[in-house]
């Protein structure tokens, strides 16, 4: 911390902000988008690729 080697189990940081009413609501909307975006990726997570050499390609 500021240049100091601290034990990072013992450093105090400042509690996050509390969201309410449209933020907490925007914040909810978000996060359900996101999970639905990795949702849809779950069964496509392998993409391979693949091409053909010169010896495979006809003359």
């Amino acid at each position: 911390v500021n240049g100091t080697k601290v034990d990072s189990m013992r450093v105090r940081l400042p509690v996050g902000k509390v969201l309410k009413g449209d933020d907490l609501m925007a914040f909810k909307k978000e996060r359900e988008r996101i999970d639905d975006l990795l949702k849809q990726e779950d069964g496509n997570s392998l993409k391979v690729a693949s091409a053909k050499t010169d010896s495979q390609l006809p003359n």
